[in-house]
């Protein structure tokens, strides 16, 4: 069985497109236990608070507040910068805990069987620092990148174009920074240019992996959240109807919206994991393909003999 485990989900290996696919999904059913255990001890807490101010942003984004339009502009904006703050927090958490594991599923004897939380904690911490060092810099990039989109603007339109299409060219090795800042020891700026030097030969087979999950995800996140915007929308019917207000503004019903929308951020969180996952895998075939890192390692274990 370990060695089955050893050659079907190594990470540093030449995939076909397909196979990236089956690795994803064989990883996820192998450590499904320890993937929903980690992200519900993590998510889970942010979730709870996600679904007070989502609620919040959409009482306000139908004008269900109550109260004078000044007072419901303001709770809107502060649900709103508590939504896009809890949203960044998970973020940051499920990418840290994402690449934590497996860096641990690839350098561990026993995978991730019998993890326990002191023997993650060190990689999660670890992973978190370089995750807040890869926003920062991607702060820096987006301010330069839109300051020069500012500029050009004042010549031609044409030039604005150009640098649409380079950010969305450059996008897609950009995608390779985080798992590989997390799962190497290099700088930053080393694994940007690293980023670049793996996204771009593999171009091609990482927009198709991201076009194939995102319609996935689509589909089961709308799927996912349509109980809670069925609720939403019978909340605002019986708000309109002045017998049924009543019914929309009860605790009990107030409550359900809270549950199904901690339930939709936290199962958002659960599906994101998976492009989080195919990423890893798609990079460790990269780095593979270009960089033969399974033979350097081979080579670094037969000197240490």
């Amino acid at each position: 069985m370990e060695q089955t485990i050893n050659t079907m989900f190594r990470l540093y290996k030449t995939r076909s497109f397909g196979d990236r696919f089956d690795v994803t999904f064989s990883y996820i059913r192998e450590n499904f236990r320890t993937l929903l255990k980690y992200i519900t001890y993590l998510l889970l807490p942010v979730s709870l608070v996600q679904g007070v101010a989502m609620n919040g942003y959409m009482d306000g984004a139908m004008g269900m507040q109550g109260g004078d339009a000044g007072d419901q502009l303001v709770e809107l904006m502060t649900s709103m910068g508590g939504l896009m703050l809890c949203s960044i927090v998970g973020g940051l958490l499920l990418t840290a805990l994402v690449y934590a594991l497996m860096y641990i599923y690839e350098t561990r004897a026993n995978r991730l069987q019998g993890l326990t939380g002191s023997e993650l904690k060190p990689r999660l911490v670890h992973n978190l620092k370089r995750v807040v060092a890869v926003i920062a810099v991607g702060f820096v990039l987006m301010a330069v990148v839109g300051l020069l989109t500012f500029a050009v603007s004042t010549l031609s339109g044409w030039l604005v174009a150009l640098v649409m299409v380079a950010m969305m060219v450059v996008a897609i090795p950009m995608a390779f920074l985080m798992p590989i800042h997390l799962m190497e020891d290099l700088p930053v700026l080393e694994s940007l240019r690293k980023a670049f030097r793996l996204g771009m030969p593999t171009w091609f087979g990482t927009l198709g992996l991201f076009i194939v999950l995102v319609l996935l995800m689509s589909i089961v996140e709308g799927l996912l959240s349509m109980p809670y915007y069925i609720v939403v929308g019978v909340k605002a019917y019986l708000g309109m109807q002045g017998d049924g207000s009543g019914v929309a503004d009860s605790v009990g019903f107030s409550f359900l919206l809270y549950l199904l929308g901690v339930a939709q951020s936290y199962m958002n969180y659960l599906v994101s994991s998976v492009l989080l996952i195919a990423l890893g895998f798609q990079y460790g075939h990269a780095a593979e393909k270009i960089d033969h890192v399974s033979m350097e390692q081979t080579i670094d274990h037969f000197e240490q003999l």
